[in-house]
Parts: C-alpha cells; sequence; structure tokens
C-alpha cells in the first residue's frame, strides 16, 4: 500500500516462503516510498515463511502480521520500531528467541500467544505498554523480565507459561491484573514489589508448584476475589515485611493462606 501524500508504503498480504528481506523503500511511477509498516495479517499463515529481516524504515508490525506462521524461526528487527500490534507473531510455533530493539514503546494484546518454543524474550527499557496475554501459553518460556517502564502486570500477561521458573518484577509496578500467571506450573517463587497496591483475581491459579510469594508491600495490596486456589493457599509460604503478619492476616483473600511468615530483610 501507498500513501502518496507520507511518501511511506507498506507491506501487504502476500504468499511468502523461506527468507524474505523486506527492502527500506519501493519505487512506483517514479517515485520513491520508505517502506513504513507491515501490515495487517501480511504475512499471515505463510506457513513456509523461515526468516524475516525488516529494515530500519519499519515503525510498526500491524496486527495478525505474521500469525500462523509456523515454520517462523527468525526476525531481524531495527531500532525504529515503535509497535508490535494486536496476535502479530500468534501462533508462530518455530520462534525460540525474540529480541526487541530499543525504541519499542507499545506491545499490543496477545503478541507473541502461543508461541510454544520460546525460550527467551529480552524487551527493552523503551516498551512502557505491555497488553493483556502478550506472552499467553508461551509454553517453553523459562524466564521473564519486566520491562522497567511498564508499571501494571495487564491480565493474562504470562498465562500458561507451563516452563517459567522467573519472573522478575521492578519497584514501581501498580498493579498486577486478573490470572496474569495462571497456570504456571513451574513457577516455584514470586516476589510482588512494595509499590504494588492490588492484585486482581486468579493470578496464581494453578500454580502447583509455588513455595514462596513474597510480598514487599507494607500495607497489604487490595485483593477482592480468590488469587488462587485451595492448593496454593495450602501449599505456598507468604512472606510479608516485618511487623506487618497482623496486617496481612486481617486482610480480604491473603487471609486465607495458612503459612505466613515475616521476611527477613
Amino acid at each position: 500500500m501507498l500513501d502518496a501524500a507520507d511518501g511511506c508504503a507498506s507491506v501487504e498480504k502476500g504468499e511468502y516462503c523461506g527468507i524474505v528481506a523486506v527492502p527500506d523503500n519501493v519505487v512506483h511511477n517514479d517515485k520513491e516510498y520508505y517502506v513504513a509498516a507491515v501490515s495487517q495479517g501480511a504475512f499471515e499463515d505463510c506457513t513456509a515463511l523461515e526468516e524475516v529481516v525488516l529494515p530500519a524504515s519499519v515503525r510498526a508490525i500491524g496486527a495478525c502480521a505474521f500469525k500462523g506462521c509456523t515454520a517462523l524461526r527468525s526476525v531481524t528487527m531495527c531500532d525504529n520500531l515503535l509497535l508490535i500490534g494486536n496476535s502479530a507473531f500468534a501462533g508462530c510455533v518455530s520462534l525460540e528467541s525474540i529480541t526487541l530493539p530499543e525504541g519499542v514503546k507499545y506491545i499490543d494484546d496477545w503478541a507473541f500467544r502461543g508461541c510454544s518454543s520460546l525460550k527467551e524474550v529480552v524487551l527493552p527499557s523503551s516498551v512502557t505498554t505491555l497488553k493483556k496475554g502478550a506472552f499467553w501459553e508461551c509454553a517453553s518460556l523459562t524466564s521473564f523480565t519486566l520491562p522497567q517502564g511498564v508499571n501494571i502486570v495487564e491480565q493474562g500477561l504470562l498465562a500458561k507459561c507451563e516452563s517459567l521458573r522467573s519472573v522478575d518484577i521492578h519497584e514501581g509496578v501498580l498493579s498486577v491484573g486478573y490470572g496474569a500467571f495462571y497456570y504456571c506450573h513451574s513457577l516455584e517463587e514470586l516476589t510482588l514489589p512494595s509499590t504494588v497496591q492490588s492484585v486482581e483475581e486468579q493470578v496464581l491459579r494453578g500454580c502447583v508448584s509455588l513455595k514462596r510469594l513474597n510480598l514487599l508491600a507494607q500495607a497489604a495490596p487490595m485483593c477482592n476475589r480468590d488469587i488462587a486456589d485451595a492448593a496454593v493457599y495450602s501449599n505456598a509460604i507468604l512472606c510479608v515485611p516485618q511487623d506487618c503478619v497482623g496486617e496481612y492476616g486481617f486482610a480480604r483473600v491473603w487471609s486465607k493462606f495458612d503459612n505466613v511468615e515475616e521476611l527477613n530483610y
């Protein structure tokens, strides 16, 4: 698609396979256009696509752009990229690692949902918005670090990441959304920083291996409904700041934990 007013072009829907290097500009009727985006569904269901190299001119990857590209193993992106759209890489089951360049600010809903081979994710500090279910059901992902610019753990962000063992959530995060770590079977310990004010329901449901939940907030974060199931309440130790056991003991939901201890730091 060409935009004569802006002098830009976007990659449109087509049949692509093997290795594709997107050019940084195209010429039409003797006029040059720079390639600014990968349009919605441009590579969707191109099941023989294995590798994509995007030029520095691309600023946005549209919704479902690479959805269902089951053979895609590698995507090279450059520093001018700002946005990754809804379900952009959903179902890319052969993708094993992804490194987003510095400058990316917005990652939309379900962006990498169902990337079952994804083992490593590197997100830049420039990311400020990481929407719901962005890494839902990334079954091979073992660790995750929330970017410093993100202050909300969105709904279902890492739900059903069955191999996830480590999550790093920085100070400054304000809330943890519905089912954020739902059925993360391998998660053994989770620390929520002192800035967390609310935790929504089902955050830890199905986290059968959870042994410790460390809450650093002096005031118990607000919870209106169950954050977990009976097995988690029974088996996991809730660790809270010194002299705060009583605070949590009288708080709705947190009082359901059978074992509450003081943190030693």
